[in-house]
This record gives structure tokens, C-alpha cells and sequence, in this order.
């Protein structure tokens, strides 16, 4: 269950985007795009690619690649809005309740945003870092 806990952290992290100074507020179009990333979480492969609408809605695909195991692919979409210095989401469909559970919201602090690199603090304190596609 750590682990699930963790991936949905990255999942959603790995749907998100564009730069800034931390006080100032978000604009919604500073995120709008394709990224993507990779992480290793307790020796697990995870790579992500998030697509945020400017309608407000994000598609992501996550492969979860596992030692001597087939690689997983998981598919999330939901809702997503900046607020304030946070990138909220909230899970709306999910083809895995155990690692994206449906309803489930995240709430990562922006740390900076470029047109090329997104940088987010997890709720649960790690670093996500994500690159434009």
C-alpha cells in the first residue's frame, strides 16, 4: 500500500506544468501541454506522459515497470486546476482503483515552472520534475 500511495503521488505529478515566482498565482495556460518523466521509487520504474486541457481536464499514461514482471500500464484522467502555489487534481476515471483510486485528489506544491521544466513538491515532500514534450 506504500507503494500505491506513492504512485498516485506520481501519477498525478506526472500531470503537471509551467514557470513562475512561488507567491505570484498560476495561470492555467502556463500548464497547458504534454509532459513527461521518469522516476525510480524503491526500485520501481515509473514513467509517466500527463496531458493538461485548457478546458481543465488532463489525460495521463503511466508504464510502472517492476523487477522480473511484465510492465503495467495505467491510464488516469481527471480534472485539474492551479491554486495559488499548488497544482490540484482530482482523479475522474482510473484503470487501477489499488494505485489511482477514483475521487482521489493531490495537491503538489509549484516550485518552479519554465516553458521547458515543471517542478513540483508532493504532498508527501519529494521532488517531481517533469519535462515539455
Amino acid at each position: 500500500m506504500r507503494l500505491g500511495k506513492l504512485l498516485v503521488g506520481t501519477l498525478i505529478a506526472i500531470t503537471v506544468l509551467a514557470g513562475a515566482v512561488q507567491a505570484q498565482p498560476q495561470s492555467m495556460t502556463r500548464f497547458v501541454g504534454t509532459w513527461s518523466g521518469t522516476e525510480l521509487r524503491q526500485g520501481v520504474e515509473v514513467v509517466g506522459k500527463t496531458t493538461y486541457a485548457a478546458d481543465g481536464t488532463f489525460r495521463l499514461a503511466v508504464v510502472i515497470r517492476r523487477p522480473s514482471a511484465s510492465p503495467e500500464l495505467i491510464q488516469v484522467e481527471g480534472t485539474w486546476r492551479p491554486e495559488a502555489d499548488y497544482l490540484v487534481a482530482v482523479i475522474t476515471k482510473t484503470s487501477s482503483e489499488l494505485l489511482a483510486p477514483l475521487g482521489s485528489t493531490t495537491r503538489d506544491r509549484i516550485v518552479k515552472v519554465t516553458p521547458e521544466v515543471l517542478e513540483l513538491q508532493a504532498e508527501s515532500g519529494r521532488n517531481i520534475v517533469r519535462y515539455r514534450e
